[in-house]
C-alpha cells in the first residue's frame, strides 16, 4: 500500500500540480512540531490501533473465527463497510483537507476489507501502521 501510494502520489502530482501542495498541507496538519521521530512513530501505532478497533472492530460480518479461511465478503458485508468508511472519513472533515477525507475513505475500505476478509482485527492494524509509518515517517510522500 505504500509502494503504491508513492507511485500514484507521484503519477498524479504531475497531472494535478496543485495536489503537491494540498499534501503539503495535509502533512503540516499531521506534523506535530516538537516530536521526535520515534515518538511520532508510537503515536502513530497507538492512534492507528485505536481507530481500527474503533472503525473496523465491529464491522458486520467480522466476528467469525479468524482462523477460517480467507474469504470474499457478501454484499451485506460491503454495505456496512461503506458505512463505517463514510463515518471513519466524515471524521476528518475538522482538518478541512479534501484530501485527508479522501485518503480516509479509502484506506478505510481497505482496512475494512481486510477486517471482514480474514475475520481478525489485527491484520488492519498492522496494515494500517505499516501505511502510516512508511507514507508519514520512513518514506513521507513530499
Amino acid at each position: 500500500m505504500v509502494l503504491s501510494t508513492q507511485l500514484a502520489y507521484a503519477w498524479l502530482s504531475v497531472a494535478f500540480p496543485a495536489l503537491r501542495s494540498s499534501t503539503l498541507g495535509l502533512l503540516f496538519l499531521l506534523n506535530v512540531v516538537g516530536v521526535s521521530p520515534p515518538a511520532r512513530a508510537a503515536l502513530i501505532v497507538v492512534i492507528a490501533s485505536c481507530e481500527e478497533v474503533l472503525f473496523r472492530g465491529l464491522l458486520p460480518g467480522s466476528t467469525r473465527a479468524a482462523h477460517q479461511a480467507l474469504r470474499v465478503p457478501l454484499a451485506q458485508e460491503f454495505r456496512g463497510l461503506v458505512l463505517w468508511s463514510v463515518v471513519y472519513a466524515l471524521t476528518t472533515v475538522p482538518l478541512k483537507s479534501p484530501l485527508l477525507v479522501l485518503c480516509a475513505f479509502v484506506c478505510g475500505a481497505l482496512w475494512g476489507t481486510l477486517r471482514l476478509a480474514t475475520g481478525s482485527i489485527l491484520v488492519p492494524i498492522l496494515a494500517h501502521v505499516a501505511w502510516d509509518l512508511g507514507v508519514l515517517v520512513i518514506w513521507p510522500l513530499t
